[in-house]
Formats: structure tokens, sequence, C-alpha cells
């Protein structure tokens, strides 16, 4: 087999100028990834009230928001268990406020399909109030939705 050039001492000289004139991998990755991380997806504020009701103000008057990233996590932890997980959490906000929510989950067989969408129902409420509060104009009944959008079977661990 032929190496082109014998000396050992040209071959490393020759590879170490190639590999300079491709790109640091390693550099390029880190900074690719640096700026992945830095991307902020755009997410609703929405306003926190008090127990009775009303915004929710320091002692300045500045009023008190919380991120729709922070519920939609909070929502997701809460809502799954061995048997039941979200497959979408839509919060829907005007003016601030949360005036609509919509949770669709996943389920394994072999459960009641409205006890499940009862206690999502329940958990989603405490979970609200324990981020926002609990907004007078908010009715659970009416604006939160429930919807089991699949079912699969229970993978035993």
């Amino acid at each position: 087999m032929a190496l082109g050039t014998p000396d050992p001492l040209e071959r490393a000289r020759r590879q170490l100028r190639e590999d300079a004139e491709q790109p640091q991998w390693l550099d390029l990755s880190d900074a690719i990834m640096a700026r992945v991380r830095g991307i902020s997806w755009p997410a609703a504020r929405i306003l926190t009230v008090d127990a009775e009701g009303e915004d929710l103000r320091d002692e300045h008057g500045s009023r008190t928001y919380v991120s729709g990233r922070v519920v939609r996590d909070a929502l997701r932890r809460a809502l799954t268990t061995a048997t039941v997980e979200p497959r979408g959490i839509e919060l829907d906000v005007e003016d601030d406020l949360l005036v609509h929510l919509d949770l669709e989950l996943v389920a394994t067989y072999a459960q009641d399909l409205q006890q499940v969408g009862v206690w999502a129902r329940v958990e989603a409420v405490r979970v609200l109030a324990q981020h926002l509060g609990e907004r007078p104009g908010f009715d659970p009944d009416t604006d939160l939705t429930v919807t089991i959008t699949d079912l699969h079977e229970h993978e035993a661990s």
C-alpha cells in the first residue's frame, strides 16, 4: 500500500494543515447549542388574582403575571400518572386573563373515562388556583374542556 510520501513528518504536517482548514466541529456545535438554548418561545402572560379575585398587586401597585409556559408545565406534571398523560394543553388568554383551558388526554384501557375526566378537571382547577388564583369569571364547567383523545394498553414497569 503506497502512502504517497514516505516521510512521517511530512504526512503529519499535511494532515494538520488539512484539519486546520476544516471547521472546528466541537466549537461550532457548542455555539449552535448555546443559541438554541437561548431561544425564547413566545408564551402568553397570565394575570394572577388574590383571594377576593382582584388583580394581585405588590406594595407599589404592580400586577403579577405568570407565564403560560409555567402554567402549562404545572398542568402537565399534575396530569401525568401511570395511566393518564396529557397530549395537548391549550391556554386561551385574552387581555392577560385565562378565558379557556383545553386539555387533551391519553388514558389506558379499562378505566372509567368519565372518572378520568372528573379527576383531570379537579386537578386542573387546583393547579390553576395554585398558580393564578381563583378568578371569579373563570367557570370550570364551561371554560375548561377535557377530551380523552386516545387509549392505549397499560405498560407494566
